[in-house]
């Protein structure tokens, strides 16, 4: 049976985070998922061999504040997909 997780870091609410092109936060990877959360909501289901991951990122596309949500997979023997919009 899956187990479903939501984290919160309410600094999030005040500080969001925006991911510009060349930022420090456009390089963080899969461990830093709070930092590129843009609201600090994480929600993570974990279900057998897979680890699936759902936050929001604040993008900035040439001056435009862009928010999507994105979705991770890990799979136990460490592969990850990112799905986006984008």
């Amino acid at each position: 049976m899956p187990t479903v997780r939501i984290r919160l870091e309410p600094h999030k609410f005040v500080d969001e985070n925006v991911i510009g092109y060349g930022s420090a936060y456009a390089l963080l990877g899969y461990d830093n998922l709070f930092e590129r959360s843009c609201d600090g909501y994480i929600y993570e289901v974990f279900c057998d061999e897979l680890r699936y991951y759902l936050y929001h990122e604040k993008v900035d596309r040439e001056g435009v504040h862009t928010v999507s949500p994105v979705r991770l997979v890990c799979l136990e023997e460490g592969s990850l997909l990112k799905i986006s919009p984008q």
